[in-house]
């Protein structure tokens, strides 16, 4: 029994200390995902330093000033307090008074400029983070290896870009937020050190025993929310994407009701996860007013059993409990929805992190040589290429095309033949063998001065959600020319019913081109090559 007992007991300090490498770790992460924002998180820190010491002194300076009246403080020998005291000692009663109003108005409009500074960069902070990792989330989807980005589900591309930025925002945001809170707290249990160690012991045994009640109240359902909202978005996301991508085959296949079924079921997931949410966070000041309710009616009940000396140095005790209480309730409860926010977000910011350094693993190498003028010759040498969990792909080509002639390449669906040209530029690369461009390794050149020189046109259309002449110009650097781009238009037979838009050149061609139909979708692109 002993035994079992004991190893009861390890198994839960095990836990516990898991627990606290976790959050840690989490902690640790988040501040690296916010590295470039360092000065900002700096600045919050100080200035909430500066805030906490202003709320603690604004209040609890009145009454050592006050006292100051009278020889007999009961802060007399008291650091700081006392001082304070001494200083206003030589003025007359009417005199100190003003000083009190002097000091306090002093503190009050300190306090007031540093709380509305906190408050504005707590919520910018938090954007800024945001957007930040959404462009890095974008640049590290762009730029790595296709085969790594196509691997990411489109319900996993909505939440690396949009809801984990986000989430991780407000991670940082609830960590600092906490230990603005944590610091408001330290200073005030200072400060009553300073006045009654007595006091502090009650409260710091308020403090120890409400923060262990909340938190083995809220804990577990916090990480299952954290879980829950991760994944409630991301199939959100991934359905979302899927109806409005493909909504034309959707209302084809009369599957419209089928679709908006689904959404809504997703949206109602989604919609109970945050109301959890949000019933957990709102419990969190009623929680502990409940409690410090219940510990000042506990002393009053004391101090109805005690005798007279004994009631009044208890209830002198319960005024400055009732004091810090009620100035600390509010840093307390802000900590405690701190923490529980932060756990609830602490899942986006480990996968945004683990996202962001495969991201970096998978980053598309590129080569030192510029190809150096047009492509006189274009060459496959023994390439193979297969693509992963799959037979599909092409085997020992070998190939040569020059300038100025025509290859065709024929072959039933599956055969390679789109993968050829993924290879030759450079999307994929071969498992065996190599292609060269003017006698240069495809591998060896600097990918941009390739596709300078290169357009496929596909069967499927990229076509984007603006301008004919923002479509046809496409890629360029340079000022668009509209002759130029009527000349192109004219070659592909496009440009007649470009005159017939209603806005010529500036007419808008719809999301993935859907004012237009499949021919004119591939003349458009017969005109950008």
């Amino acid at each position: 029994m002993l035994g079992q007992t004991v190893q009861r007991f390890r198994n839960a300090v095990s836990a516990k200390l898991a627990s606290i490498r976790g959050t840690l770790e989490v902690i640790l992460l988040t501040l690296r995902l916010a590295e470039g924002h360092r000065l900002f998180v700096f600045g919050y820190i100080v200035l909430a330093i500066i805030n906490a010491a202003t709320e603690s002194f604004s209040i609890m300076l009145i009454v050592p000033l006050l006292q100051s009246f009278s020889s007999d403080s009961i802060f007399s020998g008291v650091p700081v307090l006392d001082s304070v005291g001494q200083l206003l000692t030589p003025f007359a009663p009417e005199v100190r008074l003003r000083w009190v109003a002097v000091i306090l108005l002093g503190i009050i409009l300190v306090k007031s400029a540093v709380q509305y500074f906190t408050e504005v960069m707590i919520y910018i902070l938090p954007l800024r983070l945001e957007r930040d990792l959404r462009m890095r989330a974008f640049a590290a989807m762009m730029e790595s290896r296709l085969t790594f980005a196509e691997s990411i589900s489109t319900g996993d591309i909505g939440n690396y870009t949009a809801s984990f930025p986000a989430r991780a925002g407000l991670a940082l945001r609830f960590l600092i937020q906490g230990t603005a809170a944590a610091i408001t707290i330290i200073i005030m249990l200072a400060l009553f050190i300073a006045i009654t160690p007595s006091a502090l012991m009650g409260l710091a045994g308020f403090v120890i025993i409400g923060s262990i009640l909340f938190k083995r109240l809220t804990g577990p359902l916090a990480s299952r929310l954290d879980r829950e909202m991760t994944d409630s978005q991301r199939d959100f996301t991934q359905a979302y994407f899927e109806a409005v991508n493909n909504k034309r085959t959707i209302r084809i296949f009369n599957a419209t009701d089928t679709f908006l079924t689904r959404i809504n079921k997703l949206l109602e997931r989604l919609r109970g996860v945050q109301t959890q949410t949000i019933a957990v966070q709102n419990a969190t000041y009623p929680f502990f007013a409940t409690l410090s309710g219940v510990l000042v009616c506990g002393l009053v009940l004391m101090a109805s059993f005690a005798s007279p000396d004994q009631a009044q140095a208890l209830l002198g005790v319960l005024l400055l409990l009732l004091v810090a209480s009620a100035r600390m309730l509010g840093p307390f409860s802000v900590a405690h929805i701190a923490r529980m926010h932060f756990v609830i977000h602490a899942d986006p910011v480990r996968k945004m992190d683990f996202f962001l350094k495969e991201a970096a693993r998978n980053r598309d190498t590129d080569g030192d040589t510029v190809l150096p003028r047009a492509a006189q010759e274009i060459s496959f040498s023994h390439v193979s290429f297969e693509y992963p969990g799959s037979q599909a792909g092409v085997k020992d080509l070998d190939f040569r095309v020059r300038q100025g002639e025509f290859l065709a390449i024929v072959g039933p669906s599956g055969s390679g033949k789109s993968t050829i040209f993924h290879l030759l530029s450079r999307l994929r690369r071969p498992d065996q063998g190599e292609i060269s461009i003017n006698g240069y390794p495809l591998n060896d050149l600097q990918i941009r001065s390739w596709w300078n020189q290169l357009c496929i046109v596909s069967q499927d259309v990229p076509i984007f959600n603006a301008t004919v002449r923002e479509n046809i110009h496409f890629g360029k650097t340079d000022e668009p020319d509209d002759a130029r781009i009527w000349d192109a238009l004219e070659n592909a037979v496009a440009a007649d019913f470009v005159r017939r838009m209603p806005e010529g050149l500036d007419s808008p061609l719809g999301e993935f081109g859907s004012n237009l139909s499949g021919g004119e979708r591939q003349r458009l692109a017969l005109a950008r090559a």
